[in-house]
């Protein structure tokens, strides 16, 4: 308790609020790779697919598979699109 009190005064968020928006960052990376929704959801610490896209399309405003579709990365090294949260 005394940690989420020390991180919550430290950058105005709670640590789970952080830990998603890393999360999904990192999840925003690997589908604009071309990685399988599935692997991208136990790649970033979801235990469940369904929901990892329901986290996903809360955060992005889309699913994970459109937003692979929308913004998958012609070149490798291409610079990442949108990675962070709408909020």
């Amino acid at each position: 308790y005394y940690f989420c009190s020390l991180f919550r005064q430290a950058t105005g968020m709670s640590y789970m609020t952080y830990l998603k928006s890393v999360r999904i960052f990192h999840a925003c990376l690997l589908l604009q790779k071309g990685e399988p929704v599935q692997s991208v959801a136990a790649a970033v610490g979801f235990c469940d697919a369904a929901h990892f896209i329901q986290v996903f399309k809360q955060e992005q405003g889309l699913s994970p598979r459109r937003y692979a579709l929308q913004y998958r990365s012609p070149a490798a090294g291409a610079e990442p699109k949108d990675c962070g949260t709408n909020r």
